[in-house]
């Protein structure tokens, strides 16, 4: 079984409440579910400490994980989850990044199945420093997660949930040819402004080649 772990939290430095901002006809949450959901993942499901993140996967009639309020540790609260959903296969995913592709996320589960790794990514800051920042896919077994929680014990490895993988078990980096350079993620305003524009010029169901397309176009505007 794959189950789809989805990060989301209120709390932001630089854009407070940014997963339940609207975009396109939902959330910034609510299209990462959407996206997620037409995957072939078997399950998907919302990691989180806040109830109205909760309230948006409920809306979005997926489950949700919510952990009690304080000190979060986050590889608990995504082992927990991991736990209860019974799957083998775990793919991570961030609640700020609603342009994460179906597509990739399936190619990366494939992929995963053939490399004989304990974790696989295609994201930005793991490995090799390539990738576009806001189509991050994490492609794990649960042995390796669950390795992580009983093991890692310093306070980054706890909140980065994977990084003590990365160090300690077999990983890979599989190439995706995207021929742009533009951050997707959401962390700030200039970065949601950026999202909004895209989700209201595609639509909701467009493909990281759309996305390529209407940055070209731009430039030659």
């Amino acid at each position: 079984m794959i189950a789809i772990l989805i990060q989301s939290r209120l709390g932001s430095t630089r854009l407070p409440g940014k997963a339940v901002l609207p975009l396109g006809d939902a959330t910034v949450l609510g299209q990462v579910i959407r996206r997620c959901k037409r995957s072939m993942a078997d399950k998907v499901i919302v990691v989180t400490q806040d109830e109205p993140i909760a309230d948006i996967a409920s809306i979005e009639g997926t489950e949700s994980s919510v952990s009690p309020s304080g000190e979060r540790d986050v590889l608990a609260e995504m082992y927990l989850a991991a736990s209860m959903s019974g799957a083998d296969t775990i793919v991570r995913i961030t609640g700020d990044c609603p342009a994460v592709s179906p597509k990739e996320i399936d190619q990366m589960i494939a992929l995963y199945g053939e490399s004989g790794r304990d974790i696989i990514c295609n994201h930005s800051d793991a490995i090799t420093g390539a990738g576009i920042d806001g189509l991050d896919i994490e492609v794990m077994s649960f042995e390796a997660l669950e390795k992580a929680y009983k093991q890692a014990t310093s306070g980054y490895d706890r909140e980065h949930v994977c990084t003590w993988i990365y160090d300690n078990l077999k990983h890979s980096q599989p190439y995706f040819d995207w021929d742009f350079d533009e951050k997707l993620s959401i962390d700030t305003k200039e970065d949601y402004d950026k999202v909004f524009a895209i989700f209201e010029n595609l639509g909701s169901e467009f493909e990281t080649r759309d996305i390529m397309n209407y940055f070209k176009e731009k430039e030659n505007e």
